[in-house]
């Protein structure tokens, strides 16, 4: 059994054949896939000749707390898994987003794993699911991000550390999994998939500010970016195309929904399953400030209730600027991370990620 988790924190997972003792050492023979090899080696594991810390590194300045919290909870997730007989670790840590992105495609590429692991949140998720493309490597989720929405649409365990390791873990032993749709989106900057969520109105606003927070920590900070955002809203130009269907309008709120949550817990489209082909639009016109309050502010499985929310379901949709409707809108966003700028084209893909559950 091969197992790799990718992420800000990614690791991967490999297991050698029946009865063999020894892990194989995939990492150490892969120098790209060994980096950071350190922060997950246990007190008598080597560090891998690639790990010679070159000399400019002396002068990095010291990790934050939020870093240092980070390589504790990697250490842990990593040292917990020799416990489990025949796996194979390949640390798939990167400083980045994009070093994640490229470190954990490349690892799919070379086949070989049994499963890639995201440790992380809902940025991490993305990642993780556009590296596995088709490739029929079960994806397993380690919550232990800000907002976790994908991992709450799915009912796993969310920041805690020992139950989600558990859970996905479990999940793969028995083989246990579940085919989920998810989002392809398509713009300038290129092509992409995601799993939970695109937001092009109030909603993307909201995300880019939370993302420029580093106080309060957890799901309060997108309470404060909710506030933020609304001080300075005016409706925004939006021009919609809904398998073929084409409207334009001064809004709000624009989401495209594969699972049923974002922004850590709002319900933005409470009946969304993520396995019919199907993603939920939600588009939202002419809301009041209190309004726009009233409906962050909804209960879990509450659906949106002002007269001007609308849902309706889709295979394709296309999300493009219209000046002469309203304010310019915001970068559009997806699973936490911006996707370029509009327009979008978005494409509902059945079934193309196997998730551990």
């Amino acid at each position: 059994m091969s197992f790799a988790s990718t992420s800000d924190e990614f690791l991967a997972l490999a297991s050698g054949p029946a009865g063999h003792g020894r892990p194989r050492r995939r990492a150490a023979r892969r120098p790209w896939l060994a980096k950071r090899f350190r922060d997950l080696a246990g007190p008598h594991e080597r560090r891998p000749p690639c790990e010679k810390r070159p000399a400019e590194r002396e002068d990095r300045p010291a990790r934050q707390p939020d870093e240092q919290a980070r390589a504790r909870r990697t250490r842990r997730i990593a040292g917990a898994l020799p416990a489990r007989p025949g796996l194979d670790v390949v640390d798939l840590t990167a400083g980045s987003a994009e070093e994640a992105a490229r470190m954990s495609s490349a690892a799919v590429a070379l086949e070989g794993l049994d499963a890639l692991f995201a440790v992380g949140g809902d940025g991490t998720v993305g990642i993780a699911v556009d590296a596995l493309a088709d490739s029929k490597i079960p994806l397993g989720i380690l919550a232990v991000g800000t907002g976790n929405d994908a991992a709450r649409h799915f009912g796993l365990p969310r920041r805690d550390v020992d139950a989600a390791l558990a859970s996905p873990l479990d999940a793969l032993e028995s083989k246990r999994t579940f085919a989920a749709d998810v989002l392809e989106v398509a713009s300038e900057a290129g092509s992409r998939r995601v799993m939970s969520v695109v937001s092009a109105g109030l909603d993307a606003d909201v995300n880019r500010r939370t993302n420029s927070f580093s106080f309060p920590r957890g799901g309060a900070r997108y309470v404060r970016g909710i506030v933020s955002a609304v001080a300075s809203f005016a409706p925004y130009g939006l021009r919609l195309e809904i398998d073929g269907r084409a409207c334009s309008a001064p809004a709000t709120l624009v989401s495209v929904a594969n699972t049923r949550f974002f922004g850590a817990g709002l319900p933005i489209a409470p009946s969304s399953h993520a396995a019919d082909g199907l993603a939920d639009v939600v588009f939202a016109a002419g809301l009041s400030r209190l309004q726009i309050i009233d409906l962050s502010s909804a209960g879990a499985g509450t659906p949106p209730e002002p007269p001007s929310v609308h849902c309706v379901r889709a295979r394709r949709v296309r999300i493009a600027c219209e000046p002469c409707a309203g304010a310019r809108p915001p970068d559009p966003m997806a699973d936490g991370d911006r996707l370029g700028t509009l327009p979008i084209d978005i494409t509902c893909l059945p079934g193309a990620v196997e998730v551990l559950i």
